[in-house]
């Protein structure tokens, strides 16, 4: 019986659509292991512990040798990446999991830009960063833009033009997104 209920389970996650722009865009391709782990990762401390013993931080200098932003299912596959990575991975699968969640840019104590996800469920407000979540953002952190909506072909944060990027909104702007 239990296994039939996992068949049947891994069954719905290969044939339903995924949730995000990532999953329409040309050229990305699902796997049912990527499905399995976005489905189990159902809590920022599952998914930052996930984090923590699959995933290793490395500049896309070291990668690509230009700022690049991986796909979740580029980041899976890759097993590594930056903080964009991470907060892109962190957003997809905390989105499936129907938190509300932001992208947010930060400017840390030592001036320097770092990307996070803030996710919302049940009136709990939580930052996760590459191997951490907060209930609070740290002391010294301040938000530098907010980045409501992963989607392909945009600016980055940094305004300048890559293959990937994101709408910028500031903070009380909003934007209506429609994907056919």
């Amino acid at each position: 019986m239990f296994r039939h209920l996992c068949l049947f389970v891994v069954a719905i996650l290969i044939l339903t659509p995924a949730t995000s722009a990532f999953a329409r865009a040309p050229g990305s391709k699902s796997s049912p292991k990527f499905n399995y782990v976005v489905y189990k990762l159902n809590n920022p401390k599952k998914l930052v512990r996930y984090n923590w013993w699959h995933f290793t931080e490395m500049s896309d200098n070291e990668q690509f040798a230009i700022d690049y932003w991986q796909e979740p299912i580029e980041f899976f596959n890759n097993k590594h990446g930056d903080c964009d990575d991470f907060a892109i991975w962190n957003w997809y699968v905390l989105k499936y999991h129907e938190y509300k969640v932001q992208l947010l840019l930060i400017r840390t104590l030592s001036d320097k830009l770092h990307m996070i996800v803030k996710a919302e469920k049940d009136n709990k407000i939580r930052y996760i960063d590459t191997y951490s979540v907060y209930k609070k953002l740290p002391r010294g952190w301040e938000i530098e833009r907010i980045l409501n909506e992963p989607l392909e072909y945009q600016k980055d944060p940094l305004e300048k033009e890559y293959d990937r990027g994101y709408i910028l909104l500031k903070e009380g702007e909003s934007i209506s997104i429609s994907i056919k």
